[in-house]
């Protein structure tokens, strides 16, 4: 294990699990998505963008 006398640097810094639910984004556009695809799991976050994502999966 390395010891670092310098204090935490980019490599072994690390922060705490959030304590905020995770966020989600729509695969198509990238607003925040409140459903999922039923076939494949992605996110979209309205009809139209489901739309433009069952034309091009």
């Amino acid at each position: 294990h390395m010891q670092n006398k310098d204090g935490p640097s980019y490599i072994t810094a690390c922060a705490p699990p959030s304590q905020l639910p995770e966020r989600h984004f729509c695969s198509v556009c990238g607003f925040p998505s409140n459903y999922t695809c039923v076939v494949c799991g992605s996110r979209y976050c309205c009809v139209k963008c489901l739309g433009t994502h069952q034309d091009t999966r």
